[in-house]
């Protein structure tokens, strides 16, 4: 799945029609005739429908839009952008984050012991693969950088072992 880049126009642009158009339903309910009543209505509903395709995007996120689960792109500049109707705007950080490993006591081949602990700095390049394949996986990730600190541990005691009986 590759990112891409969702269909936006500016959204002050987008409110702006989008309060002319509701002007329109209401000044034709206001006429009163029964045509005029149907076709507002008609009208203030497509126009719920298409404020509902507002979206704000702060500086250093991004959202992912999905269709009915189905992606269909990201946004990733900030600003007020109206998209496609009826879509699932999920926001995606990019900003730079820290991750600390809890403290890990081991023993060196002495038997002195030793307390290890990592501090992981990332941050999100492909927001629609980190939406779509890494969703609710934070618990996970935690659970295998401590798992990864203690075979990253034992390879580098066998390699200290295997040094130490070679000498």
């Amino acid at each position: 799945m590759k990112e891409k880049s969702v269909f936006h126009v500016n959204g002050y642009a987008g409110l702006l029609g989008v309060i002319i158009i509701l002007i329109l339903g209401s000044y034709l309910a206001y006429l009163g005739t029964a045509l005029t009543i149907v076709l507002a209505i008609i009208i203030i509903v497509a126009d719920i429908l298409f404020a509902s395709s507002l979206t704000i995007i702060s500086p250093n996120q991004a959202k992912v839009l999905t269709f009915f689960g189905q992606y269909i792109g990201t946004i990733k500049s900030a600003g007020l952008y109206m998209t496609v109707p009826l879509t699932n705007k999920a926001p995606i950080s990019l900003k730079v984050r820290n991750f600390n490993s809890s403290i890990i006591k081991v023993n060196d081949l002495k038997g002195n012991p030793v307390e290890i602990a990592a501090v992981i700095v990332y941050r999100v390049v492909d927001s629609a693969k980190h939406h779509l394949t890494l969703m609710r996986m934070n618990n996970l990730w935690r659970f295998k950088v401590n798992q990864l600190f203690g075979i990253l541990l034992a390879n580098t005691l066998m390699t200290a072992l295997m040094m130490t009986l070679m000498n």
